[in-house]
């Protein structure tokens, strides 16, 4: 991108609006992300320009006021104790800054109204509806492990455990345990299995290096050592893997029935229900095998199984990956599985209208890290539903209407 030229700033200015209203596409936002990469600068130009601080200032003041505190943020920003020249290269660059916040500000001033619609008045709502008095806090990193002989083992993020178990070290420490395999040593076949709860996530490497990020309500058994001609291990619910490379070991997933066959890989496998298994190929190559049907997945597939066929159908990569990413991302995704989403990651329970919509679509993204009522807000700010908290039951109703009554 040059930087020197109207066109960039003006592109620039677009995708950040694009961005702040969630209907960013894959290729804009990989632009964006192109040049917030660039350098250190576009980064905290961006967090000046789009930050939560800086939409709610779009929000709460006159747009006059908006331009002035944003241009003054920004020229208080590069003004330091510098020489005389450095200070003239400042301010050129200053001026060029400048050149690209007075395109956003006409930007975002026409974005307004959305703005509005979407963030205005947020804590307001949160205190009519209550989300705010009954919050649900969001997943962390817990998982238990159930060992060959029955022992269960608590794991959690602020709980470092280490023990050793015949010819295998296991080291839990900040969320991820690792199996380490003493060198010289062949222990008999025995097999550990790792569940995540509702509200949970955990990462796993396994003895032979492959590493595994389990999502909320999943499971992976797998031998503490492997040992013969192959490695397989078996999944439920949503598994991104990271596979050690191994020619002459390939590495095979069973998951409801159907076998993933790897040499060396990053995919993500997403088996919460039986007629619907979605595997994504990041990079490298799997192969898939349900009945008698066989099929090899390229990157950027994703290859979706009901149980009696396998369709290839071109990859959300943004999307599959975003819970290991750490956020939500839905894209056109309907509310019934928006909201068991949901459920998983803040174990909740979800109750519909009986007149509400499933089908009903949302488009957005926010992390995973935040209080459930922000998500909500989020969500109710639209007007694609209404939600109410009780006891750790959801409540999802059509409208925005008082979450109170």
């Amino acid at each position: 991108m040059n930087e020197h030229r109207g066109f960039w700033q003006s592109e620039i200015a677009n995708l950040i609006v694009l961005h702040i209203r969630g209907t960013i596409t894959e290729d804009q936002e990989k632009r964006l992300q192109e040049w917030l990469n660039a350098s250190e600068k576009n980064k905290k130009l961006f967090l000046e320009l789009s930050g939560p601080e800086a939409i709610e200032g779009y929000i709460r003041e006159d747009r006059s006021k908006v331009r002035h505190d944003v241009l003054a943020r920004i020229y208080e920003s590069t003004a330091n104790k510098e020489t005389d020249r450095q200070n003239i290269r400042k301010r050129k660059r200053v001026r060029r800054i400048l050149q690209v916040a007075a395109v956003l500000l006409l930007a975002i001033g026409a974005s307004l109204p959305y703005l509005l619609q979407k963030y205005g008045s947020a804590e307001k709502s949160k205190q009519q509806s209550g989300l705010l008095d009954k919050d649900v806090a969001p997943g962390s990193k817990k998982a238990v492990l159930l060992l060959g002989n029955g022992q269960e083992v608590d794991l959690t993020m602020n709980k470092d455990t280490s023990f050793t178990q015949g010819a295998v070290v296991h080291v839990s420490k900040q969320g991820m345990l690792s199996y380490i395999t003493n060198k010289g040593t062949v222990q008999e076949d025995q097999y550990h299995t790792m569940i995540t709860p509702n509200g949970g996530e955990y990462h796993l490497q396994l003895s032979d290096g492959t590493n595994v990020w389990l999502n909320a309500a999943s499971s992976i058994r797998f031998p503490a050592q492997f040992t013969g001609g192959k490695r397989m291990v078996e999944i439920t619910g949503e598994v991104y893997l990271e596979v050690a490379r191994d020619m002459n070991h390939p590495f095979m997933v069973s998951v409801q029935g159907m076998e993933v066959l790897v040499l060396g890989t990053a995919f993500n496998i997403q088996a919460y229900q039986e007629d619907h298994i979605q595997t994504t190929l990041l990079s490298g190559a799997v192969r898939l095998k349900e009945k008698e049907k066989t099929l090899t997945l390229q990157p950027g597939k994703t290859a979706v199984s009901n149980g009696l066929d396998i369709k290839i159908l071109p990859a959300d990569t943004l999307s599959v990956m975003a819970w290991k990413n750490g956020n939500f991302r839905f894209r056109g995704m309907d509310m019934k599985a928006l909201s068991e989403q949901l459920a998983r990651w803040y174990d909740i329970q979800i109750r519909f209208a009986a007149d509400y919509d499933q089908r009903n679509e949302f488009v957005g993204e926010i992390s995973r890290d935040v209080p459930l009522s922000e998500v909500l807000e989020m969500i109710q700010s639209t007007g694609v539903a209404s939600f109410k908290i009780e006891n750790k039951t959801v409540y999802i109703s059509t409208g925005q209407s008082d979450t109170n009554h």
